[in-house]
This record gives structure tokens, sequence and C-alpha cells, in this order.
């Protein structure tokens, strides 16, 4: 008989930890923060790069940290990591991101998010070396792996066509959203979005995007949207604000655009939004603009129904499994597509309040505790096989 009781060791990966993140960065933060709640019988410890180690507090008396610096796709993260979890002997290894050190067999689980590279190269890491490290990689945490976590139905899809795993290897597990994406609801949240617009200087009205930089997310194609918009509404105050970390190599790209259709009065980019106030961000939003070319999940959107807000979306990839019918759907290779989908959700009032009733109902799906739950599942019985 299985001994559920026992204690068991258990790691976890989380150099890209950061409250300050979308993407990866949110799931390995949600993931921890649950599982501090849901299993208190296992010991944890969790590896971190410098900057989150000196601020991360340990949720719960069977968490531990310990100091991980290592780049990813480097050799001390191949040779190093690899020889610093050896020396720990887990029972179970936890990899939110598929970089997995190429000598490590002992028994770990890992997570898919997504399969960007293998469709957008991007303009970083491609080089023919960085390319095939990609590959060798990926298809070797995911052949090694005890389980594979696919943050959705599509994501799982690609894995199997992509990665030659077969479905029962593969557990869905959708990402979440946090409660503290809310609509304005007392006096006091009125109070604390009325201080963030003063110090942010939110404009009255603005079209919002938020997410990293990249060539899947088709920031081009929303730019050249939105300066369509403009050409055919030159009185709105619509305007468009940006906002997720900047990489100077995707900006001179955006800031040529910009220039090309004269639209820096009309387009305001924040950078990396403080976290404390980023739901503001959304609450002061009149909609949120997702123009992917290819998303694994989309937590974005359903950040933003949670506020709110109405949502125009891509309509590839995992997008219509994660928005339902909760957004005005776009071609992203169709600007002028985009553009209609910007008009409705900018001036039709009945489709507006359509698409946010929608969305309320949408985001009750998708609970960081039901995919932490589900994860934790998994972890038992690969712990517990005979």
């Amino acid at each position: 008989m299985k001994n559920f009781s026992k204690q068991r060791h258990i790691g976890i990966d989380a150099r890209l930890y950061s409250i300050n993140a979308t993407g990866i960065g949110r799931h390995v933060s949600e993931l921890i923060d649950q599982l501090s709640h849901l299993d208190t019988n296992n010991i944890y410890t969790i590896f971190l790069r410098k900057e989150a180690f000196d601020i991360f507090i340990l949720p719960g008396e069977n968490f531990r940290k310990e100091l991980a610096d290592y780049n990813h796709y480097s050799f001390q993260e191949q040779w190093t990591f690899f020889w610093q979890l050896r020396k720990q002997k887990f029972d179970l290894m936890v990899f939110p991101h598929f970089n997995v050190p190429l000598l490590y067999f002992r028994p770990y689980v890992v997570t898919i998010h997504d399969l960007t590279l293998h469709f957008f190269q991007g303009k970083k890491k491609t080089d023919f070396l960085s390319r095939m490290a990609y590959y060798l990689v990926i298809h070797s945490a995911v052949k090694k792996a005890k389980h594979c976590f696919a943050v959705s139905e599509n994501t799982k899809k690609d894995m199997i066509q992509h990665l030659g795993l077969k479905s029962e290897k593969i557990t869905r597990a959708y990402n979440g959203v946090s409660q503290k994406f809310s609509c304005i609801q007392t006096a006091e949240d009125q109070q604390d979005f009325n201080n963030a617009k003063k110090e942010f200087q939110f404009p009255e009205k603005y079209f919002l995007y938020t997410g990293v930089r990249r060539s899947h997310k088709n920031i081009t194609g929303l730019v050249k949207a939105y300066a369509l918009f403009r050409e055919k509404y030159p009185s709105s105050d619509i305007m468009l604000v940006f906002s997720g970390p900047i990489d100077t190599i995707y900006q001179e790209e955006l800031q040529m655009l910009l220039e090309k259709y004269s639209l820096g009065e009309y387009v305001k980019d924040y950078g990396l939004f403080p976290e404390k106030s980023f739901k503001h961000l959304f609450l002061g939003a009149h909609a949120f603009v997702f123009p992917s070319f290819y998303e694994g999940f989309g937590i974005p959107p359903i950040e933003a129904m949670q506020c709110g807000l109405v949502v125009a979306s891509s309509s590839t990839s995992s997008l219509p499994e994660a928005c339902g019918d909760a957004v005005e759907y776009f071609d992203p290779y169709d600007i002028n597509d985009m553009c209609r989908a910007m008009e409705v959700v900018a001036f039709d009032e009945d489709r507006r309040n359509e698409l946010r009733e929608k969305g309320f109902h949408q985001i009750h799906k998708f609970t960081w505790e039901d995919m932490a739950k589900t994860m934790l599942e998994v972890y038992k019985k690969v712990l517990y096989e005979k």
C-alpha cells in the first residue's frame, strides 16, 4: 500500500520567478504560492536567481530557498546547476520551463508553455548553433521527463505533433488569473485607482497592450492597425498604451513605425509597469488588444476580463481556447480586420456590454488553484508509482 503521508523532497527550478512578470514568471510565482497552501507535508527547495533570491519570502515552514544564479542556455546551467541538483538527490524535480540540464536523470516533471521557437525564430539566438541547442534541450527535456504538462490543449497538440510525445504522457493544466485583478468595487478601490492614474498620468481613454516585445507578439501589426484607426477617426481621443519589458532589439523597430505613421503623441509606453499598480493600468483602459500570431495560453486577455475590460484578440493558436466567446476576434495577419475589431470594442456599446458580461463568465474557468491541484496530483503519482 502506498504511503502518501511519507515526506518527500521536491525541488522547483524557479529561476524565472518574478512577481513583476507576465507569462512563465507569473506561472512560477503562482505555482509556488498555491503549493504552499495545498501541500504542507512535503519539503520544497526553491532555486532562484540572485535578484529574486534576495526578496523571496518563504511561504511555509516546509519551504527552503537556494541560490541558482545561472542564465538559461548557459554552460553554468548545464554543468554547475546540474551538480547542484545532483547533490540534493530530490525525490522529484519540477521544471516549469524546458531548460533541464542534459545530464540530469533523476525523476522530474516539466511544463511546456508553448513551442514559439518552432514557429517564430525571432531576432535573438538566430544562429545555427543556438537553434540546434534549443531543439536538443527541449527534446531531451520532454523525453527524459516522467511526465509533462501543457498549459492548453493547443500546446498539448503541438507537443504531440512536433515533439513526438504520446497523449498519455501529457497533462493539460491551464494557467489562471490572480484575484488581485478585479474591478473597482469599493470607495477605497476607487481612491487607489485615482491615485495611480494621477501618479502615472494615464490617458483619459486608451487601447492597452501588455506583454513582452517579440516577433510573434505582432506589435508592429498592432501599430499599423492603430495607424489605420487614427486615419479613419482622426478626432478620436483613444490613445495606444504599451506595458511590458522593453527589449532594445524590438524597441528600435517600434520607434521607427511610430515615426513613420506620426503616432508619437498618441502612443505611450510605460515599459515594465510596477506590480502594485498593474491592475490599475487595466482599469483605466477603454479596451484591451492582443494581436499575437501565436500563444501557448494567453494570460493577459484573461487578466483584462477579470478587470471588466473589453477585449479584442487574435483568433490564432490557443487564444480561442482561453478566451472562448468573450472577445472580439480578428485575423492577426489582416491589418484591416484588426482595425475593424478595434472599432467594435471602441464604439459599439451593445457589443462592449455583451463581451464584458461574457468575460466575467469566462474567467471562472481558469484559476491558479486548479492548476496547482492538477500538477500536485501528478507529482504524487510520480512520487509514489511502483
